[in-house]
């Protein structure tokens, strides 16, 4: 759901990614920026497909994660004309998520890796992502700024971090690995 009053709906298609929206009464709505006025369209093909919307002040759109050529993240604005046609991690990838600051979050299991929501470009360490060994598949952001992650391995759940925004600080005091959240669900 996004700040337009429009429901985003992203389905997986045996690797056909397919996207559609809604008005809050569930009307089919057209894609504007996409020739044909269609509603639902092909975003993509791949697998490990995600979806997340901008509905920070940045206004970034929406991200499809998939396969676009040689990389896993396309850009698209609210219009469903794309943005950024082709960035991301080219390896493993579990989820893609929007932090607080309109910066796009990308989790691969080991750690997650951030992106520039204007350009595609990955940021640099030592501001490149974090979570490392966490094994987070899922991420997302609470109204707070709180960073969640979900597992796979262990004992699996929902575990609470610290704000996205004190992450790197926050890793800086880890001694070795295993886990480092602040409460699990």
């Amino acid at each position: 759901y996004h700040a337009t009053d429009r429901v985003y709906v992203m389905e997986d298609r045996g690797g056909e990614i397919l996207l559609s929206q809604f008005d809050e009464a569930g009307n089919p709505q057209v894609w504007t920026g996409v020739p044909g006025g269609i509603t639902t369209y092909l975003a993509g093909s791949g697998f490990a497909s995600d979806f997340a919307v901008d509905n920070t002040s940045h206004n970034g759109g929406f991200y499809v994660q998939g396969q676009f050529g040689s990389r896993s993240l396309r850009a698209y604005n609210y219009d469903g004309s794309t943005r950024i046609d082709s960035f991301g991690w080219t390896g493993n990838r579990c989820a893609v998520d929007v932090g607080p600051d309109g910066v796009v979050w990308q989790t691969e299991g080991q750690f997650t890796r951030k992106f520039n929501p204007d350009t595609g470009q990955q940021f640099l360490p030592p501001d490149d992502g974090g979570l490392l060994e966490q094994q987070a598949c899922n991420i997302f952001f609470d109204g707070e700024d709180y960073l969640y992650a979900s597992k796979d391995e262990g004992e699996g759940g929902v575990y609470k971090y610290v704000k996205a925004s004190d992450l790197m600080e926050f890793e800086k005091t880890w001694e070795g690995f295993g886990d480092h959240s602040k409460i699990r669900f």
